[in-house]
């Protein structure tokens, strides 16, 4: 009955768990691309007696313990403030903790090292201007300045997780506190919070996985500063040591950290059902009066837009018509204005190709992958038996996984095969890795579509085939929208995934703002970046009202 689906499901079970077999199997028995010595433990040998290793795991945590509690903690008032509350604006301020959503990872830690440089930093240079001298108290290349950006990067992803806990609470259980005499904050504290902990908690340690995965931070500020976690340990032993086997080893110990905490995840998840507390009566949402009180809230907002938006890019934008990037130059941008950044940029071949390759395979993986995913969630939700399961935890592998470490898995498997240094190998990276993506959205969808309808072709002599295409998939319709598109914008985002993958000739656009950056064009660098926000804002603008696909909370 399900075959093809079945086979489809298989094959993509295999090309998941392949990348990951392959980090395990070299770390063991390679010392290099090509060089298989046999059985060996040299490069965990050499992993655990360097004498940083103990920092690695110390410095690892202490950054993604640290952006994942200011993460969270920003986007647990952001969510209450925008759903439990009278603050003004409420239309507008829903929608503001989201919005960075839109902005490349990367972009935000170059806007930030243009703030927090500790040289040609602009807020240094702004406080050395009020006290009359050289004073240096931002660091972007710094541990406080990395949990700073990041945290700030990440908060837009917990607030997405965190409020549908405060949009489902029973409003019964506050309002008994208030009978009862408890204040706003006492509530609060008291009620609400524990309420929406096991939320808050699944964020906390979902975010704790992404800042362990993260590559664009420690890359970009850890680096130059001498401060490493594993994930820009593993970026220096391939690109600085060439030494692809140590890099091996350092993911593996990385993917097990990793997918422990996954697992911590999934029973957060699931033990968050305990909590429910909408039920079938109904349901009204109480708004807290929070009198003047809803100004100092809506000053919080509108703070975090600053912060999040406004200030970082703001100092893009007039770093792109900078002829060279300092402090003075920034301050008489009037006198030294210039458009040469991008004609530059709009010029150079290698960034005019990188936004070509990244519209091309953001299509392709978005054709491929979101089929895919409707033929492997029609097998989770439809199928009988136990295999049903292993679909469903393979699907969702990756998200284990940092991008940079599929892409190393990747890299040793294409090796010898014409998949190596080619767009065919990107392309099926980006399907490996945003399969856990469109599979959860399509999933989400189906489980809201009764089996009856299909059943029911069924009993007249239709095929599965024939009621999955006549019926499954034009109410699937949205969520195919909305999966494809998703997948095409985050394409266009990250870069951890391509950064090991792509080369001359196929480069991307975030590798191709990477590399000026790396050469120390920062002008070029923010002008490129507006370019490409741009052109993905546009993107964005013809989905909503081209398309009409439809961007909810």
């Amino acid at each position: 009955m399900f075959t093809i689906p079945i086979i489809v499901s298989l094959i993509v079970t295999g090309l998941i768990i392949l990348p990951a077999f392959n980090i395990f199997y070299n770390s063991f028995t390679s010392i290099g691309f090509g060089k298989n010595v046999g059985f060996t433990l040299v490069n965990y040998i050499t992993a655990f007696n360097d004498p940083e290793f103990g920092y690695l795991f110390f410095n690892s945590f202490i950054f993604a313990l640290g952006t994942s509690t200011l993460s969270v903690a920003f986007a647990t008032i952001l969510a209450w403030i925008v759903t439990r509350t009278d603050t003004p604006l409420r239309w507008f301020t829903e929608f503001i903790p989201i919005i960075p959503l839109l902005f490349p990872p990367m972009l935000k830690n170059i806007a930030w090292i243009y703030l927090l440089a500790p040289r040609s930093g602009i807020l240094n240079g702004f406080l050395s201007d009020i006290f009359g001298r050289r004073v240096t108290i931002f660091n972007a290349f710094s541990l406080p300045g990395m949990i700073w950006v990041h945290g700030i990067a990440s908060i837009p992803t917990a607030y997405l997780l965190i409020i549908p806990a405060f949009l489902l609470l029973d409003p019964s259980l506050e309002e008994s506190a208030y009978l009862s005499g408890a204040g706003t904050l006492k509530t609060f504290l008291k009620i609400t919070l524990p309420l929406a902990f096991p939320s808050i908690f699944s964020s906390f340690i979902l975010l704790l996985i992404r800042g362990l995965g993260s590559f664009e931070t420690p890359v970009l500020q850890g680096i130059p500063a001498g401060f490493y976690v594993f994930m820009s340990k593993v970026y220096d032993a391939i690109d600085m040591e060439f030494n692809p086997g140590l890099a091996t080893a350092y993911a593996s110990i990385l993917i097990v950290i990793t997918m422990s905490l996954v697992g911590i995840y999934t029973w957060a998840t699931k033990r968050s059902e305990k909590f429910a507390t909408v039920i079938g009566k109904g349901y009204n949402p109480r708004t807290i009066k929070l009198g003047r009180t809803r100004y100092i809230t809506l000053s919080f907002v509108l703070a975090y837009l600053i912060i999040a938006m406004i200030l970082p890019y703001g100092v893009v934008i007039v770093t792109s018509v900078l002829p060279y990037f300092d402090y003075e130059a920034f301050m008489n941008v009037g006198k030294v204005f210039t458009w040469d950044n991008y004609i530059r940029i709009l010029n150079h071949p290698t960034f005019k190709r990188g936004i070509i390759n990244s519209f091309m395979l953001g299509i392709a993986a978005s054709v491929i992958t979101v089929p895919i995913c409707a033929l492997m969630a029609y097998v989770i939700h439809r199928g009988r038996g136990t295999g049903k399961k292993i679909f469903e935890f393979t699907g969702t592998l990756p998200t284990g996984f940092p991008g940079m470490l599929l892409g190393l898995g990747l890299l040793w498997s294409y090796f010898g095969t014409p998949f190596y240094g080619s767009m065919w190998g990107i392309l099926l990276g980006f399907v490996i890795v945003y399969t856990p993506y469109g599979l959860r959205t399509l999933s989400a969808a189906l489980i809201r579509i009764h089996k009856e309808l299909e059943e029911a072709a069924n009993i007249h002599g239709a095929s599965w085939l024939y009621s999955f295409r006549r019926i499954t998939l034009p109410l699937l319709k949205v969520a195919l929208f909305t999966a494809f598109f998703y997948i095409f914008i985050q394409t266009h985002r990250r870069l951890g995934v391509v950064v090991l993958l792509s080369g001359p000739g196929i480069e991307v656009a975030p590798t191709a703002i990477f590399n000026y950056y790396n050469v120390g064009q920062w002008g070029e660098t923010a002008a490129a970046s507006l370019i490409y926000l741009t052109i993905l804002l546009t993107y964005v603008l013809i989905a909503k009202y081209a398309l009409n696909i439809k961007f909810r909370l």
